[in-house]
């Protein structure tokens, strides 16, 4: 790392610790990214297995095993679970990892795409870009399946352009292929965007010849199509995919729209890319009015390409109803790449031109510090508190103490649609909630105008949020 760039990877950091760490470190998640952590740590101990993975004694969307998803994701982060054992940081230390890992691959995709070292330098930028977007912290604080997903798809189009750009040819087809089915193998369908890099390539800087291109991109779709036919020869193999795909993606597609418009992703993307937009439109006014020498920028087909890749990922999901605006998470390190690669020659030069023995520069980097150390202090500060529902965590590890573990037991009909609380009983006792009386407990809000069941007597607890009844 040149000196010159320290402060500016000092700012990447601080950041981190601000907008990602700093919820990780404290309790509390979003549902799917709970409901993700349970199904890895029931799988780490024994409950469920790889290709039929489990969630509660209820089982999800009347099936017994957990397939809302393809299994890879819940498999690699058991493996950190029987690692690390059964910590509520297991899961936010994969999530950071994650994070970690998309950064460098950021950075290897713009060292492997800009002319000079001058703009090797500034790597940063592109990174910093995807960071400030803010889908992408909230997705890293919350253990979202696309954190995964986003690693394989860089690895995948990094390769794919790499076979193209670099002349390494169809090994590098080969691996990129090899990525896309890890990124379907995480998320499904949405990973097979990759698909698209050779033919986009290939068709705007039209240097790569028809049946070149043609003949890479078959290969790069072979792969996954061969690794799959050799996983649906496995019998269970089968099974859960099929389940997978006709019992849930199918069934959902059909019958639980999440949004009126097929526009919605669009307004979506926009409006998550408005930060990194703004910066690098910020930027460009600055140099234009500093009247920086003239100097010509070879990105600007690159930069297409790239945000076509970053469009090829987001704009399927039109395609249906069921649209949330963290399924396109994995298509934002493109963009911010794509952006980056607009000014990189006048960003370049400008870092360039910092004279690290002058005082200016010396006071920025000591401010640099300090941010990071006043970033790492108040991350730190949130440990022991909760980012999100906090009564209904007090609730549940007051109530864990009294529930036998391992056990099920009765909600009201509001609770039996309130996921949170299902998930976080399920993550810390192994607790399942059913809608069914008939259990020895029955859980309803306090705020409930009926009264518990008959035969039941109240828990005397110093609960915030749920009154909990025991059978007499």
């Amino acid at each position: 790392m040149q000196s010159k760039q320290v402060p500016f990877w000092l700012l990447v950091f601080s950041l981190t610790f601000l907008l990602i760490i700093a919820t990780l470190i404290q309790d509390g998640m979003f549902m799917d990214g709970m409901l993700y952590t349970c199904v890895a740590k029931n799988l780490a101990n024994g409950l469920g297995s790889f290709w039929f993975p489990y969630f509660n004694q209820m089982g999800v969307g009347n099936l017994s095993s957990f397939h809302e998803h393809p299994p890879l994701v819940f498999g690699i982060q058991a493996l950190f679970f029987k690692l690390l054992g059964n910590s509520l940081y297991v899961e936010r230390f994969y999530s950071l990892l994650t994070a970690l890992i998309t950064g460098y691959l950021i950075v290897l995709h713009w060292r492997a795409l800009v002319p000079t070292a001058e703009q090797k330098a500034i790597s940063w930028f592109p990174v910093l870009c995807t960071l400030i977007t803010p889908v992408v912290f909230w997705s890293y604080a919350n253990n979202m399946q696309e954190n995964t997903m986003g690693i394989f798809t860089l690895a995948a189009v990094y390769f794919a352009i790499q076979s193209l750009q670099q002349h390494r040819g169809i090994p590098a087809v080969i691996l990129a292929g090899v990525f896309v089915f890890l990124a379907s193998f995480s998320k499904g369908i949405p990973g097979f965007f990759p698909l698209a890099t050779i033919g986009i390539y290939g068709l705007v800087f039209r240097e790569v010849s028809f049946r070149k291109m043609m003949g890479y991109s078959l290969i790069l779709v072979a792969v996954p199509v061969g690794i799959y036919a050799a996983l649906l020869l496995h019998d269970s193999a089968r099974e859960s995919l099929d389940l997978y795909l006709n019992a849930r993606v199918l069934k959902r597609i059909g019958s639980a729209p999440t949004v009126d418009s097929r526009f919605y992703i669009l307004g979506k993307l926009f409006m998550e890319l408005l930060p990194a937009m703004l910066l690098t439109g910020l930027l460009w006014l600055i140099f234009y009015f500093k009247k920086m020498p003239k100097i010509g920028n070879p990105n600007y087909k690159m930069a297409f390409v790239y945000a076509l890749i970053g469009l090829s990922a987001a704009a399927p999901m039109m395609l249906t109803l069921v649209q949330k605006g963290f399924y396109i998470v994995p298509c934002f390190p493109f963009f911010g790449v794509s952006l980056a690669l607009l000014i990189a020659p006048y960003l370049a030069h400008w870092t360039a031109q910092l004279q690290t023995p002058s005082a200016g520069f010396r006071w920025s980097k000591r401010a640099a510090w300090v941010f990071l150390l006043m970033s790492m202090i108040f991350a730190g500060a949130q440990v022991g508190k909760a980012s999100r529902d906090e009564a209904m965590l007090h609730d549940v590890y007051l109530m864990g103490k009294v529930i036998p573990a391992h056990s099920a037991i009765s909600v009201s009909k509001s609770l039996a649609t309130d996921w949170s609380v299902h998930m976080y009983f399920m993550r810390h006792f192994y607790i399942s909630l059913d809608k069914n009386v008939g259990r020895d407990f029955f859980l309803q809000e306090k705020t409930s105008q009926k009264v518990a069941p008959n035969g039941f007597k109240l828990v005397n607890l110093a609960s915030q949020k749920y009154d909990l009844f025991v059978r007499e």
